[in-house]
């Protein structure tokens, strides 16, 4: 078999930008992934085609499903991600032909709807049924097995060795780096072709003892027409999966049963009023997201941003960190390589070595009060910075004639934009008059932004501008259990200004970790004042993004009914709070509002990269001394 080609590359990493994709261990984003491939192409063909590639070891972090089962899953980077799309194309093409028709999982034109019309076929005819299943799957498959399988599949040569350098490749978790003596890695673009050519040899010999199955991935089921005979054909497949697979059974899901008394693929199955088998599906609930548990995939499932609400004591362990919650439960440890910000929200004690951690890998420390207020950071010292950048930051600032004035003016008009984004799409979704007023309002505003001369004209327009927006706020809340009234700072005065309180802090503090890992100065800002606080450019930068992720999570928690009044808490002065658990969920959704995607130009982005690619430009900008523009939502 062939390795990939360079079109092939050049085709799947296009793909890849239009996909909600979160950078590997390298920081490479989809749209670099595909600059860099435009430009090396011929020579990564040359390097797969003769052998010589190496991938880059996989970022592996644990998950937790709706049932609360833990599994581990690994992160590609952007490069290895489409290499194993590609060779997955290819070993499909060889292979996929000869698969069993009673597979049905990661095969083109199968699939789970699919595997659940052959149950009923199957279940229709006989009465019984049996599960089979492998313990730990992908973690135990037995490599050398794997090899053997594949070589008298597809040949050697350079494709397998490439297959061979993926299953065997290095993971970072918080052990450090290391490698994996068995199993393949979930989350692998290869691993579910790899698992079907695996498993295989157990679809050939079950059909050579006429045995009727129905095979989903490693979720096995046998049909017989007694209870007698459902338990031998279980015994068969189970001596295939040991002996011939070299698995081990997990015991506590064999069963064997009526079949219309099973529960597969997320269907239940059950008769009718003649006998015949009928399938519904199980109501998938999306509460699961946002429960008031902190399990440990809060703090895995975004390695680069661990968010700490629980009280309870942080400490070392060799190369990670450990958080002990104060009230006991898990502990979880959290890989100290792969995080970038760590926020804590609740009262925590540092152990001897923990900043040491964290100034070792360039991990950034907020701690918050209980109203979401910043109270101090630890900063760890910076890498290279080319100087050029805050001289000509400053210059601009100060001497450059009109561009500090441009510069302002553009964060601006930028945030006015996203503003009357939202509130074209609350009038659209609600007929809102006021919305309509306030967008009248906002257009007019923007043409004065335009003629505007100095920094004061700019500030009192933005006093208005914020006016008009806040003055739709309680139009566009439909929950009769939340009202805005007014914007109340220090501390907000209801739960809807707890929410845009905290999640702005929140905004600027993850735009601040992103500018620190520049050469811009932070303290150097053009809308904002200087003089007034340490940092100023993020509030710049923030305000831009704040109607986008900030306020259209609140809309969508509180009309949603994601979010409560039992997850606020009142003070004896009026100040009104996050509870712990209300911190959860709100810090869960802006995470994920974060990870959404939308549309730039012609490929799809997370806000995550259009905030990295937005700061990365302004740094070249300011070095270069030229003019930028912030970011605009089209829709």
């Amino acid at each position: 078999m062939k390795t990939p080609n360079k079109d092939a590359l050049i085709r799947i990493s296009g793909a890849l930008r239009r996909e909600k994709f979160n950078p590997g261990i390298d920081g490479m984003t989809a749209s670099q992934n595909y600059n860099h491939i435009l430009l090396n192409g011929d020579l990564i063909e040359k390097r797969l085609s003769e052998g010589n590639y190496t991938p880059k070891p996989a970022l592996l972090f644990a998950i937790v499903n709706r049932k609360g089962r833990q599994r581990e899953v690994c992160r590609f980077t952007a490069m290895d991600v489409t290499v194993q799309r590609a060779l997955t194309e290819l070993l499909a093409d060889e292979v996929t032909d000869g698969f069993s028709k009673h597979s049905f999982a990661y095969i083109t034109g199968r699939g789970r709807h699919a595997a659940a019309a052959a149950f009923i076929e199957y279940a229709n005819k006989y009465r019984f049924a049996a599960r089979i299943d492998p313990k730990a799957c992908f973690d135990s498959i037995d490599r050398e097995l794997l090899y053997e399988k594949l070589e008298s599949t597809i040949g050697g040569g350079a494709a397998l060795e490439l297959i061979r350098a993926y299953a065997e490749c290095s993971v970072a978790d918080e052990k450090g780096m290391h490698k994996r003596a068995r199993g393949i890695l979930q989350g692998s673009p290869l691993s579910p072709i790899l698992m079907n050519i695996y498993f295989h040899e157990l679809d050939i010999l079950l059909e050579s003892c006429e045995i009727p199955f129905v095979r989903y991935a490693d979720d096995l089921i046998v049909f017989a027409r007694s209870e007698e005979e459902a338990s031998e054909r279980a015994r068969i497949a189970s001596d295939i999966l040991t002996e011939k697979l070299r698995f081990e059974l997990n015991t506590e899901k064999l069963m064997i049963a009526r079949a219309d008394e099973f529960e597969y693929l997320g269907f239940v199955f059950a008769r009718d009023e003649r006998g015949g088998i009928l399938a519904s599906e199980q109501a998938r609930s999306d509460e699961g997201r946002y429960d008031d548990n902190w399990t440990a995939n809060r703090f895995a499932a975004s390695p680069k941003t661990v968010n700490i609400l629980s009280n309870g004591l942080l400490s070392r362990r060799e190369l990670a960190l450990m958080f002990e919650p104060a009230e006991g439960g898990e502990k979880t440890v959290l890989p100290a390589g792969a995080i970038e910000q760590l926020n804590v929200f609740s009262s925590v004690t540092f152990a001897p070595q923990v900043i040491k951690a964290a100034f070792d890998n360039g991990i950034r420390i907020n701690i918050f009060d209980k109203f979401g207020e910043l109270l101090g950071r630890f900063e760890p010292a910076s890498g290279f910075r080319d100087i050029n950048v805050p001289l000509n930051q400053l210059e601009l600032y100060i001497r450059a004639k009109g561009m500090r004035m441009y510069y302002a003016r553009d964060f601006l008009i930028s945030r006015n934009h996203n503003i009357m984004l939202n509130l074209r799409y609350q009038r659209k979704t609600y007929k809102n008059s006021r919305c309509t007023e306030a967008l009248a309002a906002l257009k007019l505003m923007e043409s004065e932004m335009k003629a505007c001369k100095t920094i004061e004209e700019l500030l009192l327009i933005e006093a208005r501008m914020q006016g008009a927006y806040y003055s739709c706020f309680d139009e566009i809340i439909k929950n009769p259990n939340f009202a805005f009234e007014k914007r109340t700072r220090r501390p907000p005065k209801n739960e809807v200004n707890a929410m845009i309180s905290f999640g702005n802090t929140f905004l600027y503090n993850y735009i601040a970790t992103a500018i620190n890992k520049t050469s811009l100065d932070i303290r150097i800002a053009y809308l904002h004042a200087t003089n007034r606080r340490r940092e100023s450019l993020d509030l710049d930068i923030a305000d831009v993004y704040k109607p986008l992720i900030v306020d259209r999570t609140i809309f969508s928690m509180i009309n949603k009914r994601m979010i409560a009044p039992v997850h606020f808490a009142k003070e004896e002065n009026g100040g009104v709070y996050l509870t712990n658990a209300g911190k959860k969920l709100f810090v869960s959704a802006l995470h994920e509002k974060l990870a959404s995607a939308v549309s730039v130009g012609n490929e799809l982005k997370t806000y995550a990269e259009i905030i990295r690619d937005e700061i990365n430009t302004l740094c070249a900008d300011i070095r270069a001394k030229r003019r930028h523009k912030s970011f605009r939502q089209l829709r």
